[in-house]
């Protein structure tokens, strides 16, 4: 479940909007192993808030409009690719790196 597409759409204050794309995944987050993965989902976030934060998980309408407009899986809000830690590298000059590894013959000295 935690595979699902969900975003962080909204944090103000001590309240963190996590946003899905179907009702259907919402409610299964929260019933899914009797809220065993709402549990899991509260304890990261709380985690890497580094305190105790209310989760909402919410419907996101675009990313529900995109799955609909479309068989392939929705687009990633700009918002919520890589994270403001991301955007920040980038602004930076760092470049992003597509795929699950990098081989040490690609890394520059």
């Amino acid at each position: 479940m935690l595979n699902s597409q969900c975003y962080i759409k909204k944090f103000e204050g001590d309240t963190v909007e996590i946003g899905f794309r179907s009702p259907f995944l919402i409610e299964k987050t929260l019933t899914l192993e009797d809220g065993s993965v709402m549990k899991a989902i509260y304890d990261v976030v709380c985690e890497a808030v580094g305190r105790p934060v209310e989760v909402v998980p919410v419907l996101w309408e675009e990313l529900q409009q995109a799955a609909a407009a479309s068989e392939s899986p929705p687009e990633t809000p700009a918002s919520a690719v890589g994270g403001h830690l991301v955007e920040e590298a980038q602004k930076l000059g760092a470049n992003r790196i597509d795929g699950d590894r990098i081989d040490a013959d690609t890394i520059e000295e």
